[in-house]
């Protein structure tokens, strides 16, 4: 776990002192993602790097795995944190199995352990071996760079790893195959993850929670159920509409229809709109376009994270007034409807 306690950050001194990270506090769980991400200048790189002592707090503490990190002896410190950065951050001069090698060869690993965790690593982020293993960061694409930059975070197989922005200097098609490949990588190693990006909608992808940071100080953190449904002030509410409103990047979860009415067992419905019942369970049982029109009963539903296309497909094949929208606990949201799925297209 990596927990910051009030961390704060300072530069420079009164009268022009900058105060770049205030009072930050939140935990990253044990097998945990967290994106941090912000506007320009929020701190959230300097928070990121404060962990690894890159920067040093002016004040508060930062925890992993209960110890502070101000304690640790740094260079221990940063060899059991994996570091992970833009564009890969490899040694130029280096092949690629010296570049993974690295910090095993530091920490005195016999030669053949080395080889052995380079070709298991190698294997992990789907570059074969026995054509990378020699080349040179020179030979690489950006995206096979990135790769073997996460491998050698891996090298001395750490709970933690630090991200700063790993995907951000790579062209959409790239990053995109590397989001995919990142999320199977995360679920076979199990590591704890601590990740800046400027990309809401790669934080919303990667993270289990998003850390919103601005003007230094956090002003929210949750997964985007909460940040769509539970904005903490107006900045967040603009800052998710800012965001997220693109061509293609929208959920189930963006286009929930607020005239639809979720109608409890028992109870008779009010007003117009979309009308959604629920049995006696508190489960989704039917659909109707208006109080008096025809029940549409066991209608299928949405995840909150299905993508606007998705959504949209369904409701032209199912023909319905409108689709359920579940949270990842089967919790019914609201409702996705003809209606409320165009106007989010003319939005775009």
């Amino acid at each position: 776990m990596i927990e910051l306690d009030r961390v704060s950050k300072v530069f420079g001194a009164p009268p022009g002192a900058v105060r770049a990270v205030d009072q930050v506090c939140f935990r990253v769980e044990d097998g945990e993602t967290v994106c941090l991400i912000g506007t320009s200048g929020s701190g959230k790189t300097t928070t990121l790097k404060m962990v690894n002592r890159l920067e040093e707090p002016t004040s508060g503490r930062i925890l992993v795995d209960g110890q502070d990190v101000q304690t640790q002896d740094l260079i221990r410190l940063r060899r059991s944190l994996g570091y992970v950065i833009q564009k890969g951050g490899l040694f130029p001069h280096r092949t690629v199995a010296q570049n993974i090698g690295l910090l095993p060869r530091l920490e005195g690993w016999p030669a053949d352990r080395i080889r052995a965790r380079v070709e298991e690593l190698l294997e992990l982020v789907s570059l074969p071996p026995e054509r990378f293993a020699k080349r040179h960061p020179h030979e690489l694409s950006g995206g096979q760079q990135q790769r073997v930059g996460v491998a050698r975070a891996l090298a001395l197989d750490p709970s933690h790893i630090l991200m700063d922005e790993p995907f951000g200097a790579l062209d959409p098609l790239t990053r995109d195959s590397l989001q995919e490949e990142f999320l199977r990588l995360k679920s076979r190693v199990g590591k704890t993850i601590l990740l800046v990006t400027h990309d809401l909608d790669e934080a919303f992808r990667l993270g289990d929670r998003v850390a919103l940071m601005h003007e230094g100080r956090l002003v929210q953190i949750g997964t985007r159920v909460d940040f769509r449904l539970r904005p903490a002030s107006p900045f967040v509410e603009e800052f998710m509409r800012s965001h997220l409103d693109g061509p293609g990047e929208a959920l189930a979860l963006d286009l929930l229809d607020p005239q639809a009415q979720v109608v409890p067992m028992g109870e008779n419905p009010g007003g117009s709109g979309p009308l959604l019942f629920l049995d006696t369970n508190g489960l989704l049982e039917a659909v109707a376009a208006e109080a008096d029109g025809p029940r549409h009963e066991n209608p299928p539903t949405l995840a909150a994270s299905a993508r606007r296309a998705v959504a949209l497909e369904m409701l032209l094949e199912t023909r319905l007034p409108a689709l359920g929208v579940l949270d990842g606990q089967g919790r019914l949201l609201g409702a996705v409807t003809p209606t409320s799925a165009l106007r989010g297209l003319q939005k775009t």
